[in-house]
């Protein structure tokens, strides 16, 4: 038993992922395949009577594929839930592993997946979320910025070629910080610089996330929120009879996002989200989907944009079920 060809390092679990084998058998047989997300076997198949085959593992993979971040009170870098590390084992024989993520990666270039927008808006008291790759280990030097000075710290890992979430929150970091100045590199090259400007917490904000067309996390903080309607379903209700009980089965409240007046390059970051397969709303440590209502962005008659606007849909908070 031998394998034939597999995916390259790097591939996207967004395209075929093709495994051919040769069985090296005089005659065909019944081989056995499981194919392997980290330690996880997500898949058992088999084959009848044949001397070789090949199977795409992508359909298998997918369902991992937009995974939120976990979100901790403390600074952290970690694997992205997006990486694979995928193997097949036909017969008990294996393939070497495969890394995969959303989009096709290079780890030998390090850099951010994220946008790097040099200047943004962050509520105090949610995370900063970045993705990135390197090849073998990340630095991200954290400098708090207040009226009286600036301090410092210092966040790394190994990566083991697999692009990683660089997570830092706001909620238990000194009042008197206004800003927060982000330098990310390997341990000897930087290759980024950002700026997070902290605005104080308003309960009509909104801060999303969700993926770009590389895969990595995006998030923005929208202050210009209008809440639109409420819609329930109730079973029961229509009964007749008030003593019988009535429960609501589905609730949910609808908004328009606006963003502020941006620049165009952000505006092209945020057009984006419609593409996203998945968006979540943040708050503080808690990620929960959302439903874009409608995937649209139109553009004026010059191809261009001063402010998104979107309709989302979020689950209903509290009441009686």
């Amino acid at each position: 038993m031998k394998f034939t060809s597999i995916p390259s390092n790097g591939s996207s679990w967004s395209n075929p992922l093709p495994f051919s084998f040769d069985t090296e058998s005089d005659k065909p047989i019944d081989v056995t395949i499981d194919i392997i997300s980290g330690v996880e076997v997500v898949a058992h198949r088999k084959m009848y009577g044949v001397s070789s085959g090949t199977i795409d593992i992508a359909p298998y993979l997918r369902v991992f594929s937009c995974r939120p971040p976990t979100i901790s009170s403390r600074a952290t870098i970690t694997t992205s839930p997006s990486s694979l590390l995928a193997r097949v084992v036909v017969n008990g024989v294996p393939s070497n592993a495969i890394k995969l993520f959303h989009s096709t990666f290079d780890s030998s270039t390090p850099g951010l997946i994220s946008y790097a927008t040099p200047t943004r808006c962050i509520t105090r008291g949610e995370p900063i979320i970045m993705t990135s790759t390197t090849s073998n280990a990340i630095t991200a030097n954290i400098k708090y910025i207040s009226p009286t000075g600036t301090t410092t710290s210092t966040l790394s890992a190994k990566t083991t070629g697999l692009p990683v979430n660089i997570i830092i929150p706001t909620s238990n970091i000194d009042p008197s910080i206004t800003s927060i100045v982000l330098e990310f590199g390997t341990t000897t090259t930087p290759f980024a610089t950002m700026t997070y400007r902290i605005i104080e917490a308003n309960s009509h904000n909104k801060y999303l996330m969700w993926y770009n067309k590389s895969g990595g996390i995006e998030t923005y903080l929208f202050t210009h929120v209008i809440r639109t309607s409420y819609e329930a379903v109730v079973e029961g209700e229509d009964s007749g009879n008030i003593h019988l009980p009535a429960r609501v089965k589905e609730a949910s409240a609808h908004y328009r996002l606006c963003s502020a007046q941006e620049p165009q390059s952000e505006i092209e970051r945020l057009s984006e989200i419609v593409f996203s397969p998945r968006v979540f709303l943040i708050e503080g440590t808690t990620t929960t989907p959302v439903v874009i209502d409608k995937r649209e962005v139109i553009f004026d008659s010059h191809g261009t944009l001063k402010q998104l606007c979107l309709d989302i849909t979020e689950p209903w908070k509290g009441g009686v079920r």
